[in-house]
């Protein structure tokens, strides 16, 4: 249940994030770097465990 002034795990996960557009922009960015990252890792990944590079 959100309660005004508590930000929960997302001030853990997402420093420096508030609940308001602004935030949901910056989450949205942190959002597609992270995804970014964990994408090229797991593909890199995957392509040396299957031998195909």
């Amino acid at each position: 249940m959100y309660r005004p002034g508590d930000d929960g795990l997302m001030s853990h996960a997402l420093p420096n994030n508030t609940l308001d557009y602004a935030g949901a922009v910056i989450g949205a960015v942190w959002g597609f770097i992270d995804g970014a990252i964990g994408g090229f890792v797991f593909a890199w990944l995957y392509n040396k465990l299957s031998g195909t590079q």
